[in-house]
């Protein structure tokens, strides 16, 4: 049996500043942790089912880069069984790991299939949705209209991206006000000063954020013919992209 999901307290002591990485520590405890830090994650990945209803077209491919795991691929999965090939990519092995014993305990028919190598070089093809779910922020600006562009090529027509991300905002002070309540989420989901504060730290050096408008600008560059913002709570959004 998988091992149950860890309490949060990645960030509950002091430690060095360094870049937030998907460790052992953080795959352990990230189910938790997505719940507790992201505004509306269990809705997200509802919808990601939902999606799948309307986008996966049968023997075609569904990718979800940056996996970590698996909850958007499992929602397709029950979303739409057996039609399509499902495969799950994330460059992080614990995480990796920890997906593969809880898909092995499973027992799911056909397997998902589970790679641990990078969102930006793996091989896509075939494609009727794509999820980036709060992975894209985590790349250099330039090798992102790239992946981008990898995944708009490997669509079949009429197939979809989900790409959620946390944004920042041009207007200082509205980034402030936004950061503000932020962060008074986190406490009100349990969070203390020092776990805000540490994994604040970790994650300024980690993400590399982008507004609203250049979400959008980006993902008509590389050719998606529909995009609209679905979702928006906070500094999150989650964008729909159409080929």
């Amino acid at each position: 049996m998988p091992p149950k999901p860890r309490i949060d307290r990645v960030f509950a002591h002091p430690r060095p500043v360094q870049p937030f990485a998907f460790d052992a520590d953080v795959a352990d405890a990230f189910a938790d942790m997505a719940v507790r830090s992201i505004p509306g994650y269990d809705a997200i990945i509802r919808q990601i089912g939902a999606f799948a209803r309307l986008f996966v077209a049968p023997q075609s491919r569904v990718y979800d880069l940056g996996c970590s795991l698996g909850a958007a691929i499992l929602a397709v999965r029950e979303s739409v069984g057996t039609q399509a090939h499902l495969v799950a990519v994330d460059n992080s092995a614990a995480m990796i790991e920890r997906l593969s014993v809880a898909l092995s305990s499973r027992a799911l028919h056909p397997p998902i299939e589970v790679r641990c190598e990078d969102a930006s070089t793996t091989e896509l093809s075939d494609a009727s949705l794509v999820v980036l779910n709060f992975t894209l922020q985590f790349l250099d600006v330039p090798d992102k209209q790239p992946l981008l562009q990898r995944v708009y090529d490997a669509l079949l027509p009429g197939g979809a991206l989900v790409l959620s991300e946390k944004l920042t905002f041009s207007d200082a002070q509205e980034l402030a006000r936004i950061e503000s309540l932020y962060y008074d989420f986190k406490r009100h989901n349990g969070y203390n000063e020092l776990e805000i504060r540490q994994k604040r730290d970790a994650l300024e050096t980690a993400l590399k954020l982008d507004t609203r408008q250049a979400h959008l600008e980006r993902l008509r560059a590389v050719g998606f013919s529909e995009v609209r913002e679905w979702f928006h709570c906070l500094n999150f959004s989650s964008f729909l992209a159409v080929r």
